[in-house]
């Protein structure tokens, strides 16, 4: 999913201030910024009406993460993506 905001230089200085002060998954009592994520997409105007794209190729890692790639470029990239995401996602 990709999804286009129109926001100030100042806006965008916030969103970055807060996103950097979050850890990406929930850790000592502190909201993640996954769940941020989740909590924010019920919310935005994203039309159902949008076509839908299939991806060029797919990868799972085995922790269950999958990764799509859209352009001939990702797709050739993502056999990396797999060896580091695997590393750091075991």
């Amino acid at each position: 999913m990709k999804l286009e905001l129109e926001l100030t230089p100042a806006q965008i200085d916030l969103l970055r201030e807060g996103l950097d002060e979050l850890p990406l998954w929930p850790r000592n009592g502190r909201q993640g910024y996954i769940q941020l994520l989740n909590a924010l997409l019920p919310q935005l105007p994203i039309l159902d009406h949008v076509p839908t794209v299939q991806p060029l190729a797919t990868r799972t890692l085995a922790n269950g993460i999958k990764l799509d790639a859209y352009s001939p470029r990702g797709a050739s990239m993502l056999e990396a993506l797999d060896n580091v995401l695997g590393k750091v996602f075991p």
